[in-house]
């Protein structure tokens, strides 16, 4: 019928080859600027420690579906100015 792109074992079923890089987002504030338009909320009373503990499992679940080849950039993504 169409045509849909299959996954190959060990990558992801968007593409034929395995990421090089990982981007980790923790999207916690000290106070959101009204201008701001990223996925992230104010730190206080937010479950952060949950939030990295569920994102160590789904890293490690991952791992386990896709195993992991060489990262050569690891990014993470959190929001540290003041407005």
């Amino acid at each position: 019928m169409g045509n849909h792109l299959q996954a190959t074992p060990g990558t992801s079923p968007l593409h034929g080859w395995t990421p090089r890089a990982l981007y980790i987002h923790i999207p916690f504030c000290t106070n959101k600027c009204f201008y701001c338009d990223f996925n992230s909320y104010v730190a206080e009373g937010q479950p952060i420690d949950a939030y990295l503990d569920a994102l160590e499992k789904e890293m490690e679940r991952t791992a386990e579906h896709i195993p992991p080849k060489r990262i050569d950039t690891v990014f993470v993504g959190a929001e540290r100015r003041r407005c």
